[in-house]
């Protein structure tokens, strides 16, 4: 008993260990399960993926044979008849040619290798080998993978595969067509619709063809237009004017755009050509167009009215346009003027309101107006009588055509209205005035106004502080007008400041030689004190005279000077030819006196004497 207690004793821990070991074991079996599941379901799944695919490869391997089924049939009917029908002799001497053939190529690469041994260039065979890795070894690993693959692969079955081939055929087929010949094909059937549609004088199906073509990028007319059309927009007119000739001639019906881009751009008077034959040439496309039947037909209305208001026919262009006011702005234009010029003002006005909206529509859409059409947008502010609109429109255009001599003379005019509006302000602004008279001089062909504007101001600048504040900020500004600077000049000698005046017509006339005006005052006041030079002055006034041989007071001035230099008889010569404009002028009157008494001409002098008012 007492040894069955104690083996039992012995035994309780080892069984607690086997009872911990297996609950261990049993928590590690709990844990890794999921994982080993996890394994043998994805390596469970690839295997059937695997199988999957080799039967469908045995699907298109049992397909290939079925089809190639007579081909093989054939083949090896062949190698039976041949076997029995060559005789023994050739089928051993082709077998012996096949291996002969083997037996070489391996001859080949043993001497090869000899001959790199002998030689002892198998370490330099090395690094050539090694250095032109690069080259080959791309070739070798596809030739390697694709050894691999159809090694493992029933090469043989998959021959069978063909089948799919062959039902490709006809997509690679149609695809290839399609891209070679089939563009052209479709090409032909748009081109022969095209010639259909003309002959039939269908404008909506011939643009339509005329465009679907292009976009299959067949040489075309409309890749022509658009090349007259790019030479446009790079400033080539004439280019562009002489491709359109050649796609629309005048002698019979040509590609539609091109007569319409034509018969517009000679309306508009944008081509060079006589006002006669801009008119015939403009009338023989309309008479093309016109014959495409009623296609079109108003936007024809509009260019038979424009036509007809330009070759006389006003009344009848008037009536043509008036319809079309609100939907054209070319019909807008035309008709005002048509109206300005049958003295309609209410019906030009009504004009007016239709193109100031069309105009005002692009201005808020971005579009760049042209010069023409800054034109026509201003004409229609005056007719409405908006000062403010006129003034902000005739700026813009002078800004975008600063040539043009129209918006030169516009934008003068109001900075004359607007200069002398300042001026009647309780506090003028100096700043203003100035820049006003700036632009006004920058801007005018004739100065005479400016001078008669600007002497009397300069006279009375004392008693007007902002215009005296004024021409110090004219004086200041490094890039004055030329024609301001000699008024200023002028202004000066005439208010005795004789320096400020010589200073001034100097600078004038060492920039611009050819202003004889400059030159006439300039040698004026060189003849005044202080340090009057007489010679120098009648050098001056010569170089006025060279410009304008018979201007009167430029001989007047000249006169005076060879009075001073006791030049009596050239004195008198010029004197009296300045009479011939001048017969009022005392200082004229007084010359000649002087002179006369001193060629013993008393009674000559006497006469002029009395003159003197």
């Amino acid at each position: 008993m007492l040894l069955d207690v104690l083996h039992r004793l012995m035994q309780t821990p080892r069984r607690w260990a086997a009872a911990v070991w297996e609950f261990a074991s049993n928590i590690g079996a709990a844990v890794v399960s999921p994982f080993e599941r996890l394994f043998a379901a994805t390596i469970g799944r690839a295997f059937y993926v695997v199988e999957h695919f080799e039967r469908v490869e045995d699907i298109f391997a049992a397909l290939g044979r079925l089809v190639t089924w007579p081909v093989r049939m054939l083949g090896r009917l062949i190698a039976a008849v041949a076997t029995r029908i060559l005789p023994a002799s050739v089928r051993e001497f082709v077998g012996r040619g096949v291996a002969g053939w083997f037996r070489l190529q391996h001859w080949l690469g043993d001497a090869i290798w000899r001959l790199i041994e002998w030689l002892n260039l198998d370490a330099a065979t090395r690094w050539i080998v090694w250095l032109s890795q690069p080259l080959w070894r791309p070739i070798v690993a596809v030739g390697g993978f694709l050894y691999a693959w159809m090694m493992t692969r029933p090469y043989r079955q998959m021959v069978w595969g063909a089948p799919v081939l062959v039902l490709l055929i006809p997509l690679a087929s149609v695809v290839l067509w399609g891209r070679t010949w089939g563009r052209e094909s479709v090409a032909a059937h748009y081109r022969e619709a095209i010639q259909n549609a003309r002959e039939s004088q269908d404008l909506a199906a011939l643009t339509l063809y005329e465009r679907k073509l292009g976009q299959l990028g067949g040489e075309t007319q409309m890749s022509n237009f658009r090349a007259a059309i790019a030479l446009e927009n790079q400033g080539n007119l004439p280019g562009a004017y002489a491709e359109m000739r050649r796609l629309a001639p005048e002698e019979k019906l040509g590609f539609i755009p091109a007569h319409h881009w034509i018969l517009i751009h000679l309306l508009g008077n944008q081509l060079d050509v006589t006002p006669a034959e801009r008119l015939r040439i403009a009338g023989v496309h309309l008479a093309h167009l016109e014959s495409l039947g009623k296609e079109g037909r108003r936007e024809l209305d509009l260019l038979r009215g424009v036509y007809l208001a330009q070759t006389g026919s006003i009344e009848e262009g008037a009536k043509l346009l008036e319809p079309l006011t609100g939907g054209s702005l070319l019909a807008a234009m035309q008709r005002m003027q048509i109206n300005l010029q049958l003295n309609r003002l209410e019906e030009a006005r009504k004009d007016a309101r239709a193109l100031r909206l069309h105009l005002r529509s692009a201005e808020d859409k971005a579009a760049k107006l042209t010069s023409q059409e800054f034109e026509a947008w201003a004409q229609a502010e005056q007719l409405l009588g908006d000062r403010g609109e006129w003034g902000r429109i005739v700026r813009a255009w002078l800004k975008i055509d600063p040539q043009n001599a129209t918006a030169r003379r516009d934008v003068a005019t109001l900075d004359i209205v607007e200069f002398n509006e300042m001026l009647q302000a309780p506090y003028p602004n100096a700043d203003a005035l100035a820049q006003r008279l700036l632009e006004m001089a920058s801007l005018m062909d004739d100065t005479r106004p400016l001078e008669e504007r600007v002497r009397p101001l300069y006279a009375a600048r004392a008693q007007n502080p902002p215009v005296a504040a004024m021409f110090e900020r004219i004086l200041e500004t490094p890039d004055a007008p030329l024609p301001l600077i000699a008024c200023l000049g002028a202004a000066a000698a005439m208010e005795d400041e004789i320096p400020l005046a010589r200073r001034l017509l100097g600078s004038v006339v060492a920039k611009d030689p050819k202003h004889a005006v400059a030159w006439n005052n300039y040698a004026w006041t060189l003849s005044r004190e202080p340090d009057s030079n007489y010679e120098k002055a009648l050098d001056a006034v010569n170089k006025a005279l060279e410009q304008a041989p018979n201007e009167f007071r430029f001989r007047e001035t000249r006169g005076q000077i060879y009075v001073a230099l006791e030049r009596w008889q050239e004195a008198v010569d010029d004197l009296e030819f300045a009479l011939n404009g001048m017969p009022d002028m005392d200082a004229i009157h007084i010359g000649l006196a002087t002179a006369y008494d001193h060629l013993g001409k008393p009674d000559l002098a006497a006469i002029h004497r009395q003159q003197v008012q």
